[in-house]
């Protein structure tokens, strides 16, 4: 039933990942401008250096060499990689300084697009209390407060839950490749699915719960529990699913163009999900559209009928 609500609340509210997205690119412009910044000012000696320039023109040639039949630059290459490594070798404090440096703009970009999403969370929640619309840099700036704090920590927990998911997907697959060969793969996906599914219904009250007036250490402690858990794991799991089945065909028939908007709509749905799962888990009515209003059971006439079947 989340799921259902979620889909109608996504469609009356589709216009809100058009703003998600042009935020969303000028965010990805300036960090990507600031990290190759950093990269120019560090690494200008190695990327402008003869034995790069070396390298890159052995693994051109290489593509035709082989195709005609002449593997010649087998050696070529192989000097060519030995001198950049060596190149390499000699500014490695300056590579280190890239990459503490990339992590941090990493995690501050991590924090603006989470503010972003914060905010699109705030309009959807908006509209399911009081059909209200207001505007989409306004309601950033005025939750700013509570934003920042909240997307700061939720930030680094995400990316510690992203080495963790992946690692253990990696290590499923590598466990199972030796007797499932290439259905190792599938079982490391679906693994990964389980497990991302895991975290978000784990934190699935976090931010609704931070914009309805929770303070940040109090939303982190809001849990979903029993039945209501499976039910909303097994939601969330569907949710993933068609998220990536929706995005890699984006990808595809795109040239990688299309899942600029297809992130955006599904960053869309994913906060009409964390919102429906709030106001039912708190029972809560909000509305779909102004003829639609979802009234949880626990607040309907009929209630004592609804008890004595499972309906949400």
């Amino acid at each position: 039933m989340n799921f259902k609500h979620a889909i109608s609340l996504f469609a009356n509210n589709i216009n809100l990942s058009f703003k998600a997205l042009l935020y969303n690119l000028i965010v990805f412009a300036l960090f990507s401008a600031l990290f190759m910044l950093v990269v120019n000012v560090n690494l200008s000696v190695i990327t402008g250096s003869e034995e790069a320039a070396a390298l890159l023109a052995s693994v051109t040639n290489a593509f035709g060499t082989f195709i005609s039949g002449d593997y010649s630059f087998v050696g070529e290459f192989n000097a060519s990689l030995s001198a950049f490594l060596t190149l390499i070798g000699e500014h490695l404090s300056s590579i280190f300084w890239v990459i503490g440096l990339g992590f941090i703009i990493l995690y501050l970009a991590g924090v603006a697009l989470g503010i972003g999403n914060y905010t699109l969370v705030k309009l959807v929640d908006a509209h399911m209390a009081t059909i209200s619309k207001p505007g989409f840099i306004e309601t950033m700036i005025s939750t700013l407060k509570s934003s920042v704090p909240f997307e700061a920590l939720f930030t680094l927990i995400k990316i510690v839950m992203v080495f963790v998911v992946v690692a253990i997907g990696y290590f499923v697959g590598w466990l199972t490749i030796r007797f499932l060969s290439a259905f190792a793969f599938i079982v490391a996906v679906w693994v990964v699915i389980f497990l991302a599914a895991l975290f978000f219904t784990a934190t699935a009250l976090f931010r609704p719960s931070v914009i309805n007036g929770l303070g940040v250490k109090a939303a982190f402690k809001a849990r979903i529990t029993g039945k209501q858990f499976w039910a909303n794991l097994a939601a969330y799991v569907l949710s993933i699913t068609v998220a990536i089945v929706i995005n890699v065909l984006f990808f595809l028939t795109t040239f990688g163009a299309g899942v600029i908007i297809s992130g955006a709509l599904t960053g869309l749905f994913f906060s009409c999900l964390q919102l429906v799962i709030y106001y039912g888990i708190n029972n809560r009515k909000y509305y779909i559209d102004f003829d639609n209003i979802v009234t949880p059971k626990g607040l309907r006439e009929d209630k004592d009928l609804l008890d004595k079947v499972d309906v949400e």
